[in-house]
């Protein structure tokens, strides 16, 4: 869990912490202490990697959303089952973001 350029921040209903490590292209996932409990990405333009993800928010249900800028798109990562630790592998594009001198449309 060595972040660089550590930028989005989100909280679960568990109180585990979700970092979007922008600098490393990924995302980093801490208990509530602190502790680094996983990590997943990478760079790329494939799913589940980014290119300068900021933006992280998580859903009622415990989908992570993460706004990957370099590839003007959101991804969603779901819990895998119910109860478990880990998300999905598989990501799916649930938005496509144009910016044009500071606004966005979905």
């Amino acid at each position: 869990g060595q972040l660089r350029s550590p930028w989005g921040i989100a909280i679960d209903g568990a109180g585990d912490v979700y970092v979007t490590d922008t600098g490393n292209h990924r995302v980093e996932k801490f208990d509530k202490e602190g502790n680094f409990i996983t990590q997943w990405g990478g760079f790329g333009n494939g799913k589940g990697q980014f290119n300068f993800p900021y933006g992280i928010a998580v859903d009622v249900k415990g989908s992570v959303f993460v706004v990957d800028s370099g590839n003007t798109r959101v991804e969603q990562f779901m819990p895998a089952d119910e109860g478990s630790e880990r998300l999905q592998e598989v990501a799916e594009s649930v938005a496509e973001i144009e910016s044009q001198q500071g606004t966005s449309r979905a």
